[in-house]
C-alpha cells in the first residue's frame, strides 16, 4: 500500500496527511488491510487554484505538490510523514511504527521495485492511461473535451517514475 501510494505520488494517503484510508479487519485471515479512498491528490496534484487551462501545473489544473517532500517514486528508504508535502503533514502512528523496523523497510523497498517494474517499466501504466483516455475521448466528449482528456492524461503519465 505505502509503496503504491508513493509511486502514484498521493500526498493524502495514510502516510501523508494521515487520513483518507480505512483499516479493514478480516476475521478469516486474522489481518488488517488498508483500504485506500479519495485519490484526488494522486499524481502530484493538490486541490488548490483554478481548474482551467494554465491555472496549475498538475492534472486538472491543480498545482503540483510542494518540493522538498521525501519518499515518492524510486524511494528505497521508505516513505516519510512529509511525503508529497501536500497537506499540513504530521505522522501516522501506524505507518511510522512500521517504518521504524528494518524488515518493513526492506518489504517497502522490495514492493517499490516490483511495482515500478510491473506497472511503469513494463508500460502497463501507460497502457491503462491510454485505454481510459480513449474511452473518455469517445464516450464522454459531451462532458469533457478530448483535448482536455489528452492533456490531463499526458500530465499524469509525466509523473510516472522512469526507472
Amino acid at each position: 500500500y505505502l509503496a503504491f501510494q508513493d509511486l502514484i505520488q498521493n500526498g493524502d494517503d495514510i502516510d501523508g496527511r494521515g487520513n483518507n484510508s480505512y483499516l479493514h479487519y478480516s476475521y478469516d485471515a486474522d489481518q488488517f488491510t488498508v483500504v485506500s479512498w479519495d485519490l484526488n491528490l494522486a499524481f502530484n496534484t493538490a486541490n488548490v487554484g483554478g481548474t482551467g487551462p494554465g491555472q496549475g501545473a498538475g492534472p486538472g489544473g491543480g498545482r503540483p505538490a510542494a518540493p522538498g517532500g521525501t519518499g515518492g517514486p524510486g524511494a528505497v528508504a521508505g516513505p516519510s510523514a512529509t511525503q508529497g508535502a501536500v497537506g499540513s503533514g504530521g505522522t501516522n502512528v501506524l505507518s511510522s511504527r512500521f517504518l521504524e523496523t528494518e524488515r518493513f523497510q526492506a518489504l517497502y523497498a522490495e514492493a517499490t521495485t516490483e511495482l515500478t517494474a510491473s506497472l511503469f517499466a513494463s508500460g502497463q501504466a501507460d497502457a491503462i492511461v491510454e485505454a481510459w483516455t480513449e474511452v473518455l475521448s469517445t464516450e464522454a466528449s459531451d462532458l469533457v473535451a478530448p483535448t482536455t482528456v489528452a492533456s490531463e492524461a499526458a500530465a499524469i503519465v509525466a509523473t510516472f517514475p522512469t526507472s
